[in-house]
């Protein structure tokens, strides 16, 4: 959890460095997210964003049950701790596209790109 500094992560580790910085936030009380170094008032501000996330999650999943003819609490009854959730906000600065990876059938992974070749889940 925590801020993780441009080009500091690397989801393909055959690639250089990414170009994106992170916050992370875990909900507690299952996790504890380390706010040292933040400016002041950021700790209210964290608890209004997972608010809001929490409130997120629950209207989603009540719009894909209605969607699917489901019941209305067939997603939202899992969400009752949010111990498996991470609130993960991802800033992709301005950059000089020729100097990144651009897809084409080179195969080159010298170059850095936003976010590297991943599942969300596992490596």
């Amino acid at each position: 959890t925590g801020y993780a500094p441009f080009r500091s992560e690397s989801l393909n580790r055959s690639r250089p460095a990414e170009l994106k910085e992170a916050f992370n936030l875990r909900f507690p009380p299952k996790k504890v997210n380390d706010l040292s170094g933040c400016p002041p008032g950021y700790a209210d501000v964290t608890t209004y964003v997972l608010g809001f996330y929490k409130d997120l999650a629950h209207r989603y999943g009540l719009a894909c049950a209605l969607a699917l003819g489901l019941p209305v609490d067939f997603f939202t009854s899992t969400l009752a701790h949010y111990d498996l959730c991470t609130a993960r906000m991802l800033h992709y600065p301005p950059c000089n596209w020729k100097d990144t990876a651009t897809g084409d059938s080179s195969g080159d992974v010298s170059k850095p790109v936003r976010i590297g070749e991943h599942t969300d889940f596992g490596e």
